[in-house]
């Protein structure tokens, strides 16, 4: 009887063993006839085996590949005529067939477990789905994953496409047999590939060779003290390891101070390596000196790649990135969403597209496009594309082959113009030309599923691409290696054993590297049919820990933050501790723990710690700390960017903080001009200067069209202005109950015709444009709340009627209006006057709130402690029409448009308490607005003109302040909501608030 064969297996203890053990299996069958392969786990892998098999000998007939690799070139050779389907169209045939089946169970996780599960065991689970003894302990959610399974063996079926696992089945029967099959492992593959391997070794020599990583060999390039570190971690020590340097710890205190420890860190490294490079006569090199390691390395790249140039060290960044964050996926993206968007209500815009190179327009002309449509809420898709047509040729030829769905045609012109960007960054390119090939491979997809790309665009952006930056020193290429890789800690296993002089190995906390089963609905279906992985989360996370050491020859470096953003403290990771253990006695006590870091204090001379409020308080990024023998041993100073901490111009912008200016006649220094402003800039300024120069000297404010108080604001004024002239023009001098009716239908009337108007306003005039149902139905409220303050303002001021309505000054230059030490502009929402020549200025506002109250007044900074009341417009226009229209000014009130309670509360501001009282004013209470009395106490006035006085004479200091260039950050104690409105969202008073 013939004996039947299985896998050998050999454990072995780190890669040296391993590429030791392949080459002595090679030699060993060198003699047998027929192919030998040799199955690595990743590319990186296939280089290190072919520089372990270079003699002549031993790679003699010796295949080198990954699994992967080898299924794909057999089965091009011995399949049956179907296509191996690709993961991307595994991706889409599954989202439909989810889709189809559970409707809104299609989600990426149903999806990730489905892959799984076909990745795992998907032709047993498909051969044994109906047996009796399964299909009794199966849930309803655990049927409906296999139904989906089924489903998509069927669709694989119709398009004449098979999965890897039905492929593997097939040539065991019909490829070659392969004399010798060394599959590397690391004990936790696959029962697919199990089950393969098994199959393979009934027929010829298969060996299994896992690195258990337990030890190392004396590595004649190897520090000492890390020999000993791995061949000691993981495993019970009887006496702990004495630190002598080739293994530091850096501690910033919290994630900001992380940039500036490692930086340092990273420089010494490079320093130290390159001085050990020159006395070993070292001169070429094909590998980076130092290695950093985090969970995101990109920012790290960010935050010190260019500080690292500066002082000659170049750094290389491997990663991986989004699709959708490409710079061509972004483009992309913003022409499908132009084009397929499922916003029914908006068009998006493509602002990714017009403003990236691969759209030809010129960057100020993007601009100016993205303005204008934004600004605009009846922009069209059609009209969009017009504009864009018209700004570059290429443009042109992109948006044509989008109308056309000519996805071919796309590619091809953005592969054109991919082309003609050579003067950009080699490593940007070739991300470019990756990010184009994924969506020609994931259109190609979509037209084999019969299936349109626009609908599944979102499985193409959440696609990972490799990618790699790299700075560059002037005079030298990209194509040198460069002194520092930042990669992940996966990566970084996958290196060679020593191949770096120094490895640093970041995030070492338990968030970013918490070791825990990652069990799921899939591994629970996979016991449910015996087949499951058993999960070894901490020998995995271990195997992964100790070939990213066994990478170094001269030192490690492992950080981890104290403390997180919350400022509680962060706990170290798994493998932080089982490395720290190495050099702690089992029993020690707390007195031999340093109570700061919470090492042993042993260590404490390998301890770099960064205090992170120290950076801020220096205005500097990289800086020394001497507070303690840990500290004192922190990095050394670096060049560095200021942190400023108050927002300070310098002498030379002072005079642009404030512009326009105008100039006094006859005069020829800039101290001798005035600045133009308006009231609410004024206010703006009164209320925090920083705020006034963010909102009205910077205008950071929203590019985009919006349906606000803004617009509602500025249409509501307009219509009242528009009332009172066609009223007065019909007669009537004012609302009265008596004509109330008749003025409420003419307000309804010329309300609508006004919202006809606003689609011919432009874009600069903020139109009051309603796109959605429930818009529609805030301007039915609008109109409601309008004819209800009419009727309020039907009683308001009897006896008095409005004369002026939006009554403009200062906007024809011949004509300046003076006040307060500047040239005001603006216009004066209404004024009404009596018989006897007295007059009340009356502000509009969509709401009245308690700052709107005479009574409401603080200290204002920037007034050199003036007291000043909260809101000043209405005060300041009244003080116009007092000196420029020789009115006897008796009232300067703010009156809401919007629903109030009580008739009194639709009314706030200031009068004069011997022309009206309470009963002119709808009851509004003496005791808030009147002057004298209890509400203008804090000014230290007698009467309403001293208080317009007042006011103006503590504007004046202000504008001073303000052409002084004082813009710091200041907020009024007794102000409320200041910050509410303001752009700039970082910004340490709004923090204290």
């Amino acid at each position: 009887m013939q004996e039947v064969q299985t896998i050998n297996t050999k454990l072995v203890s780190n890669q040296t063993e391993l590429l030791a053990t392949i080459k002595e299996l090679v030699l060993e069958h060198y003699d047998a006839s027929g192919a030998k392969y040799v199955f690595v786990p990743h590319a990186t892998y296939k280089a290190l085996v072919q520089q372990t098999l270079v003699d002549e000998r031993s790679c003699v007939g010796s295949r080198i590949c990954t699994f992967d690799e080898w299924v794909c070139d057999r089965w091009e050779l011995f399949g049956d005529g179907r296509v191996l389907v690709t993961q991307i169209t595994r991706h889409l045939l599954l989202y439909e067939v989810v889709l189809n089946r559970l409707g809104s169970k299609a989600t990426t996780g149903m999806i990730a477990i489905l892959e799984k599960l076909i990745d795992q065991a998907y032709n047993y689970l498909l051969e044994h789905a109906h047996d009796e003894d399964v299909v009794a302990v199966l849930s309803g959610e655990q049927q409906e994953i296999l139904d989906c399974l089924w489903d998509y063996q069927k669709a694989l079926s119709e398009l004449n496409l098979c999965e890897k696992s039905e492929a593997l089945t097939l040539l065991v029967k019909t490829a070659p047999t392969p004399a010798l099959v060394i599959h590397v492992g690391s004990g936790q593959s696959s029962y697919v590939r199990k089950s393969f391997l098994e199959a393979l070794a009934e027929k010829t020599r298969v060996y299994d060779v896992v690195n258990i990583c337990d030890g190392v060999s004396a590595h004649p390039e190897r520090n000492q003290e890390l020999t000993c570190l791995l061949n000691h971690i993981f495993k019970p020590c009887d006496a702990p390891l004495e630190p002598h340097g080739a293994l530091q710890f850096l501690l910033p205190m919290g994630k900001y101070a992380t940039p500036a420890l490692l930086s340092g860190a990273i420089s010494d490294a490079v320093v130290k390596s390159r001085s050990k490079d020159v006395g070993c006569m070292r001169v070429a090199r094909d590998c980076p000196q130092v290695c950093v390691s985090m969970k995101n390395p990109q920012d790290l790249f960010a935050n010190i790649a260019s500080v690292l140039l500066d002082q000659g060290i170049t750094v290389q960044l491997s990663d991986t990135v989004a699709f959708a964050d490409t710079a061509l996926g972004q483009a992309l993206e913003s022409l499908v969403e132009l084009f397929y968007g499922k916003d029914q209500i908006a068009v998006a815009v493509p602002t990714d597209f017009i403003l990236s190179s691969f759209s030809d327009i010129s960057p100020a002309q993007a601009h100016e496009l993205n303005a204008k449509w934004r600004l605009d809420r009846t922009v069209t898709v059609d009209r969009i594309c017009e504009d864009i047509k018209s700004s570059s040729s290429f443009a042109e030829r992109v948006i044509t082959c989008l109308e056309q769905a000519d996805w071919d045609g796309l590619f091809d012109a953005l592969d054109e113009r991919i082309r003609q960007l050579a003067s950009f960054d080699d490593a940007w390119l070739t991300l470019q030309q990756k990010s184009l090939m994924h969506a020609r491979t994931f259109v190609e997809a979509c037209r084999t599923l019969h299936k349109q790309p626009e609908d599944y665009w979102e499985l193409l952006s959440l696609r990972k691409i490799s990618r790699t930056i790299q700075t560059k020193l002037p005079g030298t290429s990209h194509q040198d290696t460069a002194d520092v890789i930042f990669t992940t800690l996966e990566r970084v296993s996958q290196s060679a054993e020593c191949c770096y002089s120094c490895v640093i190995i970041g995030d070492l906390t338990a968030h970013q590297y918490p070791v825990r089963s990652r069990e799921d609905s899939a591994d629970t279906l996979l016991e449910v049919f015996g087949v499951a992985q058993a999960q070894m989360a901490l020998q995995e996370a271990r195997e992964v820990f100790f070939q990213a050491l066994a990478s170094a020859r001269d030192t490690v470096m492992l950080e981890r933050v104290l403390f997180d953003e919350a400022s509680d403290e962060a706990y170290p990771a798994v493998m932080f501790e089982e490395v720290v253990d190495c050099y702690r006695m089992s029993d020690a006590f707390d007195a031999a723990i340093n109570k700061q870091t919470g090492l042993p204090c042993a260590l404490d001379e390998v301890v770099h710690i960064q205090p992170e409020d120290q950076i801020y308080k220096q205005a500097d990024l990289f800086i020394n700390q001497n507070t303690d023998a840990a500290s004192a041993r922190s990095v050394q100073s670096q060049d560095s960017w200021a942190l400023p901490s108050t927002k300070v111009p310098t002498s030379q912008a002072i005079d642009l903080v404030v512009l326009p200016r105008v100039r006094l006649e006859g005069c020829t220094s800039t101290q001798d001009t005035l600045p133009r402003l308006s009231a609410s800039a004024l206010e703006n300024y009164l209320e925090c200067p920083y705020k006034w120069f963010a909102s009205s000297r910077l205008s950071l404010g929203s590019l985009d069209a919006g349906f606000g108080p803004v617009e509602m604001g500025t249409f509501s004024h307009a219509l009242l202005k528009e009332f009172y002239e066609v009223f007065r023009g019909e007669g009537y001098e004012r609302v009265t109950p008596d004509n109330l009716s008749e003025a409420q239908k003419l307000l309804s009337d010329l309300f609508e015709k006004r919202l006809v108007g606003e689609y011919e306003k432009s874009a600069y005039e903020t139109p009051l444009i309603a796109r959605t149902e429930i818009e529609r139905i805030e301007l039915l409220e609008l109109k409601k709340r309008l004819c209800v303050s009419l009727e309020r303002q039907s009683r308001l001021l009897p006896g008095f009627t409005p004369r002026h309505f939006e009554y403009s000054f200062g906007m024809n230059e011949d004509v300046e209006v003076k006040y307060a030490g500047c040239i005001l502009r603006g216009s004066i929402d209404r004024i009404d006057i009596n018989d006897a020549g007295q007059a009340v200025v009356i502000d509009y506002k969509s709401s009245i709130k308690t700052s709107h109250q005479l009574g409401v007044c603080s200290e204002v900074w920037q007034a050199c402690g003036v007291v000043l009341p909260n809101k000043i417009q209405s005060l300041v226009y009244a003080q116009i029409a007092r000196k420029y229209l020789g009115l006897d000014v008796v009232g300067a009130l703010y009156l809401s448009l919007g629903n109030v309670k009580k008739d009194a509360d639709s009314l706030a501001g200031a009068f004069d308490h011997i022309a009206l009282g309470s009963t002119d004013l709808l009851g509004l209470s003496a005791d808030k607005a009147a002057v004298p009395g209890k509400a203008a106490t804090d000014y230290g006035v007698q009467s309403f003109t001293e208080l317009l006085d007042h006011v103006e004479a503590g504007i004046e200091k202000a504008v001073q302040s303000m052409l002084r260039g004082e813009i710091s950050p200041q907020l009024r104690s007794k102000h409320e909501g200041v910050c509410m409105y303001c752009p700039v969202k970082s910004c340490e008073l709004r923090d204290q608030r």
